[in-house]
């Protein structure tokens, strides 16, 4: 493959190793690859609550470190659908490690990757999981029609009188042409790019580990659809002055002879034949792209660790845990056997970063094998979300019976067999003080059966007597000296013992007469 300007690109490849990109992610063009790709049984799949409630699509756009398109939607797959096959996890293992130690090859992928750094290239899935146009029901006539016009045309010039079955058929056949327009103008950016698409996998044939008969039957399948795309490239010619005599020429040519039709539906079918072909050299060059992330990404880290994945469900042992958004922040601990874990603190002191730290590192460690952790031990976890709550106005549900509704959800997953981790944070803040606590015991006591493990993070100390037996305690506590206030944001093992609110309100300069009511009702609660 011949490249534009090589040193210039070799050398921005060079500098970008082990950094974050600097330019703008398109998340909605980068996850269409995973909207359109069917969910396997056995899949787990982070569906959108859990993402937006651990905000995956933000953690995504800092992980990122892919060089194509191609190798952006399908790391971005991966981290949307964990992989719990142990398999799996030696091949990526082994392939990361492979680009992370060969320098020279690995440049000279990225260099291969990089012509496929065009927006289009996000429609690929198109051509593999789209539903494609169907032939008319009145193909036969348009044949029909196709024969008239080319023999009355052949024959005209023998018998001028025979021309005007030709002038007659030619306004119904530009008709059909630009008729047949809008079917192929939604796919015309991708034709354009399906030479690209063969031409970087041929390239990175070298680098593909999968069966070489396999390959060499996928790319033989792919060249024959290229064939026939050609012609109904031909369109792009006309962004080009110098070839826009010859695109005229050709286009007159397409519509007297229906050719353009009749071999849209022909490479139609042929993709419909051969879609598992390009969807596996669309993997191809994806993988061996996320791979070669993976491993910049490592280099970036301040540190990371291969996680080890348990046969014992309910146990954790994370070292130095950080969350990816946060890299110069606080590193804690979590060790959980056979419990889980009841979280108290105040706002701001760091009980949902914390919860959340958590879930990233484990959909980390369960798809790109990279949690950022000095030591990950842990079960397969499927997971199961309730963080960020909102009231759904189009559908009449107030914040509370939304929150009821997804708890409901996690109730039913806990029932299954597989490892489940629920991160829950302030259950039920959507009703009063006394029910939302005895309502939030009975639940978490019902999660944290069988092989579940639940992250509880609350406001309500109260659960911790009632939950100390089966929970694991820990706190977050901010501090109050001379009027500031800071976190240190460390965890801590325990109840919480010291509440700072009324404090707070303090520093914020709210009048006397507030805070001094404040304490009193406060001291006034504790005795009843």
């Amino acid at each position: 493959m011949l490249f534009r300007n090589k040193a210039k690109r070799l050398a921005a490849i060079r500098a970008a190793w082990g950094q974050m990109k600097e330019r703008y992610i398109p998340i909605d063009s980068v996850r269409l690859y995973f909207d359109q790709k069917p969910i396997q049984d056995d899949a787990h799949v982070i569906d959108d609550r859990i993402a937006n409630d651990l905000d995956l699509d933000r953690v995504f756009a800092v992980i990122d470190r892919t060089t194509s398109r191609v190798g952006q939607q399908y790391l971005y797959d991966r981290l949307r659908r964990p992989t719990h096959h142990p398999k799996e996890w030696a091949r990526l293992e082994e392939r990361v490690q492979h680009f992370q130690d060969t320098i020279p090859a690995r440049e000279e992928a990225q260099l291969v990757l990089s012509e496929l750094n065009d927006t289009n290239d996000y429609y690929f899935s198109a051509l593999i999981f789209e539903e494609l146009p169907e032939k008319p029901v009145w193909m036969g006539w348009v044949q029909l029609l196709q024969g008239m016009t080319i023999a009355s045309l052949l024959l005209g010039i023998f018998y001028p009188v025979i021309l005007w079955a030709f002038f007659l058929a030619l306004p119904v056949n530009m008709f059909i042409h630009y008729r047949n327009k809008n079917h192929i103008g939604k796919f015309l950016a991708t034709f354009g790019r399906f030479g690209v698409l063969y031409n970087v996998g041929m390239a990175l044939r070298p680098q593909m580990t999968e069966d070489k008969q396999e390959i060499r039957e996928h790319f033989r399948q792919l060249k024959n659809i290229l064939k026939k795309m050609g012609w109904i490239k031909t369109d792009q010619m006309q962004e080009r002055e110098a070839y826009a005599p010859v695109w005229f020429v050709m286009e007159i040519l397409k519509f007297v002879t229906l050719s353009e039709f009749f071999t849209f539906f022909k490479l139609i079918d042929q993709i419909e034949a051969n879609r598992k072909s390009i969807q596996f050299v669309f993997e191809s060059i994806g993988s061996i792209d996320m791979a070669i992330s993976i491993a910049s990404l490592r280099t970036g880290l301040p540190y990371f660790s291969r996680p080890e994945f348990t046969a014992t469900p309910k146990q954790i042992d994370f070292a130095a845990a950080l969350h990816p958004l946060l890299l110069d922040g606080v590193a804690n601990d979590l060790q959980l056997d056979q419990k889980s874990m009841l979280l108290t603190g105040s706002n701001m002191s760091g009980k949902t970063t914390y919860i959340r730290t958590i879930g990233l590192n484990v959909i980390l460690a369960q798809s790109i094998l990279t949690p950022i952790c000095r030591r990950y031990r842990a079960p397969f976890f499927r997971l199961g979300t309730s963080i960020r709550i909102q009231d759904d106005v189009e559908e009449d549900k107030s914040y509370y019976l939304e929150e009821v509704t997804v708890i409901g959800e996690l109730i039913r997953r806990s029932t299954a067999p597989e490892p489940y981790l629920f991160i829950i944070d302030e259950m039920f803040k959507g009703t009063n003080t006394l029910e939302r606590v005895s309502a939030a015991k009975a639940v978490l006591s019902y999660l944290n059966r069988g092989n579940s493990t639940v992250l509880i993070s609350t406001h309500d100390i109260e659960l911790t007597e009632y939950l100390k037996d089966a929970f694991d305690l820990y706190y977050f506590q901010e501090s109050v000296e001379n009027s500031i206030l800071t976190f240190d944001y460390r965890l801590k093992q325990g109840k919480l013992q010291q509440r700072n609110a009324i404090k707070i309100l303090e520093i914020m300069d709210y009048p006397k007469a507030i805070t001094e009511e404040a304490h009193l009702l406060a001291e006034q609660m504790k005795i009843t």
